[in-house]
This record gives C-alpha cells, structure tokens and sequence, in this order.
C-alpha cells in the first residue's frame, strides 16, 4: 500500500520489520494520554488488519491521574476500541522494593499489560518510545554503566516478551506534529518537568548541555545504539552454541565449569541468557558476579535480585531460589506402616518388611530399627554426627556432606530418619552403619522416597 504521510510510512516500516508480526494477531496498544501513545494509536487505525485493544494503566501518584485515564476511556470509545485499565494498588509495591521508584512504577505497568495480554487474547504489548527516548536511554545506560547489550537500547521487538515499539524511528516531534494533524489532543504529564527523577534531569538539564557542544549528538547516539544492537545479536548468537555448558535441575540452572574457557564477551552472555531463563532482568553487576563466583570457594552464594541467589558449587555455579533451609524444619514422627508427605511435596514410605526378602530397589532404603518403635524424620542441624553405611566411625554429618560435595542449598531437604536418638538413614544416600541388616536381623524397616526429578542433592 502506497503512503505519502512519513509518519504512517515509517510506521508501516516498523510493522513489516518484525518477522513474527502477522496480520490479523492483535495489538495492545499502551495509552498513557501522551502525544506519543496517541499518535501511536492514531497511527495503526490506518493498519486495519491488525485489529487494536488498548489499556491505560493509572499509577494514582497525580491527583489528575483519573482525568487522564477518562481521556484515554473516551478516546478509546470514540474510535470503538476495547479499553482496559487499572488503578495502582501502593500494595503491590513491596514486589517491587529493590527497584528504584521510576523502575518500580514501569515493574508494576508491565505486569498489568501481560495480564491484559492474556485476558485480551492480544498477542502483541506495542508500546509508544519514540528516538527521543532510545537516545536517553542509551545516554543513561552509559553514564551509571551498561556493556553493549544495555548500551544497544530499547529493542524494536523482543519475540519472547512479545513487545513490540514501532515509533523507534520517530522522534517526539512527529508524534506532536501527527497528533496537531489529525485533530487529536493530548496530555502533558506535568511530573516529566520535576529534575527530581533521573531521567527527567537527563533529558532537562544534560541532554541539552550535550546538544550545546554537539548539535548532531543524538543522531549519532542512536547510529551508536544501531551499530551495538548487530554486533550484540551476532554475540548472542554464538553465545547460544554454548547451551551443553548449562542444564536445569531440580528447579536450579547450573553454569558448569566450562563457562570460564569462554571468551569473556561470549562467557558474559552466556550468563546472562541464563538469568534472563529465571527473571526478565540481568544486570551488568549480576552479570560479573557471577562470573566472578567460579572462583571462590564451593559453598560461597551470593543474592542476586527477585529472590534468587547463586550459589558456587563444584559442577560451577547454580542458580535458584533462595533457600535458607526455614521451608524443611519440622520434626514429624512416623508409625509405620505410614505415608508420610514432605513440606516440599515428597513423600516417604515406610512399611515393615520379612529381612530375609530384601532386594535393592531404587529409592528405598532397608534398615533393622533395632527393636525401636520410636522413628522421627527431621532434617539436617548443626552438630549433627552420622556414621555412614561401611564407614571407620562417626563423623560430623556437615563433613559428610563437604565429602560428598553435597551443596549447601539443598542439605536442608535431605529428610533424616531417626531410631530413638540416631540417625539412621540419611534419604537418598545412605544407612547408618549400625543399622545394617544381618543375619540376626529379626525386623527391617523398609523406607522408599519418592524423589523429585534432578534432586538427588549431588552435583
């Protein structure tokens, strides 16, 4: 179709670079009010094989914030689109408590437009940053540290977020100019003027001393932006030759050891893809952390942010949910022949079975109880001793575990079977020596545990 507005022609570019972008798949169109996001909607009703949903989300930080979602309403009305919108819960923050509070207001707006996603059969979030808005990020990326995957700024489409900003091409003047145009008004948020914000002082007070010196800086900013954004995608693509050198286990990602006889650029994003497996974030900090982790001490971890940590191992570095062991306290008492549910969802069973009958089974382990009738499953507490299965003698069972290069993140889910005030079968490993079947063995204590898939607690 032939074009000869140059707002609508760059925008059908935008629309035909994507190559997942089909027609007929709906778009979320994000509408703060703004001339960008309304210039944005104006502009893909000449799309009409692309049918539109819009939503407003109200962050209730303005007392003029319920104006602008009416104005969103009507406008959204007056060209018969589906509307939706939300009003911030300040209860919702906490999720949000290590961000900062500009990061933390787009966390709480990106999460109501993927449950809109969802609830409006959309297949695509399109969202209005215009140049003007790659340049300062790309600036303030640069300026508080970022590498070339922070520094090749807002990506035109990210498939696996499904987000989509097709006015990257556009600067804020056009969108103003297209708005005037066509008869459309628009909001001023009046908070873009408060230096206050980081992004606010950027683009009010820095920017503009850049520009004095040098009147061509953004241009060349987002020529900059262009160039990394390539040469950041060909890194990737040869950092994802690599995944034999990280597996998923039991909910965990481990980076095995291989990962450090990478080339530093590629060793990066390969951490990287790896934290972007587990959250939607990865910064540079994590990023060399990380890194870093190989060389310490098995055992070492360290908290990286939205509740995970990583934890040094002797496979490399895992990475998982933080996990300090409160989840796998109780001390529970056992009647056989029982069936006993964990508080991570195994389960152990115990059962009462001829000792002269006994075969190895997986999972299970058989013990003579010594006449007890007193059995107690707990897990793992400093000072505990254990004297493993042909073992000289006891021993710390923290030992044991450094012997067996079981990592700290899952000792405390290694359930514990007591005889009385002994440790007699540690689940998943091993008996205790003194426990053993024999010939005068007159009782055995069949236990089997049900083991969740890559939890075998080596590494």
């Amino acid at each position: 179709m032939n074009r000869t507005n140059p707002f609508e022609q760059k925008l059908s570019a935008a629309l035909e670079q994507v190559p997942s972008l089909k027609p007929g798949q709906r778009l979320l169109v994000a509408l703060s009010g703004g001339a960008d996001s309304c210039a944005l909607l104006l502009g893909l009703l000449h799309f009409p094989h692309y049918p539109l949903v819009v939503a407003h989300y109200d962050h209730d930080l303005r007392a003029s914030s319920e104006k602008d979602r009416f104005f969103c309403q009507d406008l959204a009305n007056h060209f018969q689109i589906p509307f939706y919108w939300q009003r911030s819960s300040r209860s919702t923050t906490p999720r949000f408590q290590h961000w900062s509070p500009e990061e933390a207001a787009r966390m709480e707006r990106m999460a109501f437009l993927r449950h809109i996603l969802q609830t409006a059969s959309a297949d695509w979030i399109v969202l209005g940053h215009t140049a003007d808005d790659q340049v300062e990020t790309v600036l303030l990326r640069l300026l508080t540290g970022a590498g070339s995957e922070g520094l090749k700024g807002i990506p035109c489409w990210d498939d696996q977020r499904k987000l989509f900003h097709p006015l990257l091409g556009h600067w804020r003047r056009e969108t103003e100019a297209y708005c005037r145009a066509n008869g459309i008004g628009y909001l001023t948020d009046e908070s873009n003027k408060d230096p206050a914000f980081l992004r606010n002082a950027l683009r009010l007070e820095i920017l503009p001393a850049i520009l004095w010196r040098f009147p061509g800086a953004k241009a060349a900013i987002m020529r900059t932006s262009q160039i990394l954004a390539e040469e950041n995608r060909y890194l990737c693509s040869q950092a994802k030759r690599t995944s034999s050198l990280w597996q998923e286990e039991g909910g965990n990602l481990i980076l095995k050891k291989g990962v450090t006889s990478l080339p530093l650029a590629i060793r990066r994003r390969v951490i990287q893809a790896a934290l972007y497996r587990k959250k939607n974030k990865a910064s540079f900090a994590e990023v060399k952390t990380i890194g870093e982790l190989f060389d310490k001490q098995v055992g070492r971890q360290i908290q990286l942010s939205d509740g995970l940590m990583a934890l040094r191992v002797y496979a490399g570095v895992q990475i998982g949910p933080q996990d300090s062991g409160e989840n796998y306290k109780p001390v529970l008492e056992v009647d056989p022949p029982a069936t006993l549910l964990l508080p991570d969802g195994r389960r152990l069973r115990f059962e009462f079975v001829d000792p002269s009958f006994t075969h190895p089974t997986p999972g299970a382990h058989c013990i003579d109880p010594k006449q007890t009738s007193h059995f107690i499953v707990r897990y793992w507490k400093p000072g505990d001793r254990f004297w493993p299965f042909g073992a000289p003698g006891a021993k710390k069972l923290q030992d044991f575990f450094v012997d067996r290069k079981v990592a700290r993140l899952v000792r405390h889910r290694i359930p514990l079977i007591l005889c009385g005030e002994e440790i007699a079968c540690l689940v998943g490993f091993t008996i205790g020596e003194k426990f053993r079947l024999g010939p005068n063995s007159t009782s055995c204590l069949r236990i089997q545990f049900e083991k969740e898939t890559g939890d075998e607690g080596n590494d």
